[in-house]
């Protein structure tokens, strides 16, 4: 019996994100790509990363900040046809993205060249934002409340 039947034209993607806290307040990014989305700090796991490691890598590649994963918010499943990657490939995915939440525990924000701006935002700023539909979930999830 045939268990998995992997297709290399729709791959899965891991991918790990953090609300980052700090004072009461929460880390978002603006997206350089779509300019008009905010997101969460985070990204694509590396094969041989445990998640919390990927994480950490990954905030510190896009913010330059220390954190500390806490606990997890969420597992959120998407697909995506005709993605595009930062890269400017496209492709259709399936991605599932773990959402931890973080204490941040040095550094200051500077960006890569992923993200165009940052804020640090309470629950009344987030509603004001356009977020991509995991973030938006995840911060539903973490303020238990409709965004």
């Amino acid at each position: 019996m045939e268990l998995y039947r992997l297709d290399r034209k729709r791959p899965i993607l891991f991918s790990q994100a953090a609300i980052i806290e700090s004072r009461g307040k929460i880390l978002l990014l603006k997206d350089a790509m779509y300019k008009k989305y905010w997101m969460l700090p985070g990204g694509l796991l590396e094969i041989t990363e445990s998640l919390s490691n990927g994480l950490r890598r990954e905030i510190w590649e896009e913010t330059r900040l220390r954190v500390k994963p806490k606990e997890i918010i969420g597992v959120y499943d998407r697909w995506h046809r005709n993605w595009k990657l930062h890269t400017g490939r496209r492709m259709d995915v399936r991605v599932i993205k773990v959402v931890y939440v973080c204490t941040k525990i040095s550094g200051q924000v500077r960006l890569s060249d992923e993200h165009e701006d940052f804020r640090w935002v309470t629950l009344s700023k987030v509603r004001e934002l356009p977020l991509y539909d995991i973030p938006r979930s995840a911060l539903r999830d973490y303020y238990h409340t409709n965004l």
